[in-house]
């Protein structure tokens, strides 16, 4: 199961709107580089696998 968030509420926050670009790229830099690590990692099996998104009420694929 993937676990959704309400994406638009991290946006309101005063920190995003107030705040340097430059806090939110240092953090984001780094985790898009780890979902790199993390899904060159995943086996074809793994990637063959459908995930049921609860948001979309549908199973979806990675690829």
């Amino acid at each position: 199961i993937i676990k959704p968030y309400e994406e638009a509420l991290w946006a309101e926050t005063d920190e995003a709107k107030f705040g340097p670009v430059k806090m939110s790229l240092n953090i984001l830099t780094p985790l898009h580089h780890r979902w790199v690590m993390f899904l060159e990692s995943l086996s074809e099996e793994a990637l063959e696998r459908g995930y049921f998104h609860p948001e979309l009420q549908r199973i979806v694929s990675i690829p």
